[in-house]
């Protein structure tokens, strides 16, 4: 059967709304739990429209505390229509949400669950100890809560989460980025921000399915953290050779690395180097952070990234920056622009000038075809550094390099954690009918900074 034309369904919520039910959400709220809230019924349940089946209003209603049932479906884009209609009709709309941001009292109303709590909670943790990375894994027990440190230390929760309470407790997450809260894709990935122990904090999502439910990792994303390349990379002669590849006109460079290994820090501060003197353009999905004089371009559900990189390439930037390679076109969009003298940088993950050719082939593009375009490529690996307040002598690993090495035990200052910040080294890639290096390895760098007493022996690559 035929959906009736919009105008009927304004005419007929218009009719039948009760503006003391509707008060009682706010747009946002409706938007992301995908039901427009109508009128009570004799049995004091809430009447909605939505393009959700019952059972899955009834996973809402444990959410938000308040019973709903279906009267009316209709596809998710006209109710959204609905939505900004009827609350604009009653002058409750004053004013758009930025995407990605939630007001405090948006907020408060999500999270005001033993649910919301929970999370709300550990989110806070994550922020106050400084950790990247919070990971929850279903197991047929419970859902096991695994932390990254700063210092590349993983711990695990003694006690698990019931999968009753993650999964309400993953739908609040859907609300925050914004992710379709009926989508059952065996892969998710957004971000939020929150205002976190007085500070304004951005996140990263993403969630996958696995054997016994969807498992979540919440990256932590400290805004504002872009460093000068002669701050964070720490050899001169590295520093050098790296400027003269960021610098070379057209060609493709690649930022080269697995998760967690420094590629986003890396490309944000070759952007801020380039931006003194170039018009530079990112393409990112999403923006980690804002950039001084980069112009960025957020990726959306119905503008890619290859749709956004051939529409750059009427700006004639100096520079454009692809937040990663995930899919053959874009690959194949960036190889003509660079072709045509586009000086293009990409992130894509692999381990080893190897593995990046592997990484190729599974998006249908062969090295060898890159051959006229590659300039090439570029390996970060973030080091843990030692804290200067509780570093001392490790007597056993000196006699082990024959020099004087250290280590830290922890203390006030460092959260006794052992180490103070991040020192980021790389291996330099050329590309010349094969790769060559072009500079220190990882493992000569490595041992010069434990020489120095800036990592720790144990601090292995």
């Amino acid at each position: 059967m035929a959906e009736p034309p919009i105008e009927e369904l304004q005419s007929f919520c218009a009719s039948v709304v009760e503006k003391k039910i509707l008060l009682k959400f706010s747009a946002l709220e409706c938007k992301s739990f995908l039901f427009l809230p109508l009128f009570s019924t004799h049995k004091n349940e809430i009447a909605v429209i939505s393009p959700l089946n019952q059972e899955e209003l009834d996973q809402v209603s444990k959410i938000i505390g308040k019973p709903l049932v279906l009267i009316k479906k209709a596809p998710k884009s006209t109710l959204i229509d609905l939505i900004d209609f009827l609350f604009a009709k009653f002058g409750i709309i004053k004013s758009e949400i930025t995407p990605q941001t939630s007001s405090t009292s948006e907020l408060n109303q999500i999270c005001n669950t033993k649910e919301g709590n929970l999370l709300k909670q550990l989110i806070e943790y994550q922020v106050a100890n400084h950790i990247s990375d919070l990971i929850f894994v279903p197991q047929i027990s419970g859902v096991e809560v695994i932390v990254k440190q700063p210092n590349g230390l993983v711990s695990r929760s003694t006690e698990r989460i019931p999968l009753e309470i993650y999964e309400k407790m993953l739908n609040i997450l859907k609300v925050f980025a914004r992710l379709d809260f009926s989508s059952n894709l065996p892969w998710l990935e957004g971000a939020f921000r929150l205002k976190i122990l007085g500070r304004d904090t951005a996140f990263r999502i993403s969630i996958v399915s696995t054997l016994h439910g969807k498992s979540t990792t919440i990256r932590y994303l400290t805004k504002g953290r872009i460093y000068a390349l002669k701050d964070l990379i720490w050899f001169e002669s590295e520093l050098d050779r790296i400027l003269e590849f960021i610098k070379k006109p057209s060609k493709l460079k690649f930022i080269v690395g697995p998760m967690g290994s420094g590629k986003t820090t890396l490309l944000y501060s070759i952007l801020t180097e380039l931006a003194k003197n170039s018009f530079v353009i990112s393409i990112e999905d999403p923006p980690e952070a804002e950039l001084q004089n980069v112009a960025q371009i957020p990726v959306k559900r119905d503008f890619d990234y290859a749709q956004a990189l051939r529409s750059v390439l009427r700006h004639n930037p100096d520079h454009i920056a692809l937040g990663e390679l995930r899919d053959s076109e874009t690959l194949k969009t960036a190889m003509q622009a660079s072709s045509i003298g586009h000086s293009i940088f990409a992130t894509i993950h692999a381990n080893d000038p190897i593995s990046f050719e592997t990484r190729l082939l599974s998006l249908g593009v062969p090295l060898s075809s890159l051959q006229a375009n590659l300039e090439g490529l570029l390996f970060p690996k973030l080091l843990p550094r030692l804290c200067e307040d509780c570093k001392t002598v490790d007597l056993s690993a000196s006699n082990v390099l024959d020099c004087q090495a250290y280590n830290a035990k922890g203390c006030e200052k460092c959260s006794f954690l052992g180490v103070s910040g991040k020192i980021l080294i790389t291996e330099l890639y050329f590309w010349s009918g094969s790769f060559y290096l072009g500079g220190l390895s990882f493992k000569d760098q490595w041992q010069k900074l434990v020489k120095e007493g800036l990592v720790g022996i144990n601090m292995v690559l």
